[in-house]
């Protein structure tokens, strides 16, 4: 889980199993910050607190309304 990152590069990583979500890249505020998600392996992903919206999910990106 990223907050607010500037530039970060997340790759070549494999996440399976999880109870809640994958990757999850998160800002507070509307702008771009450089975040690049590319070649990872992400699997059998469950939505462990339940419901079927924020939970999971392999990759997240959330950024705020303007």
């Amino acid at each position: 889980m990223s907050f607010d990152a500037r530039g970060l590069l997340v790759t070549r990583n494999t996440i399976q199993g999880t109870n809640d979500n994958g990757i999850e890249i998160l800002r507070t505020a509307v702008g771009d910050d450089g975040t690049l998600v590319a070649d990872n392996r992400i699997e059998d992903i469950k939505a462990g607190p339940g419901g079927s919206g924020q939970y999971g999910n392999a990759s997240t990106r959330f950024v705020p309304p303007m």
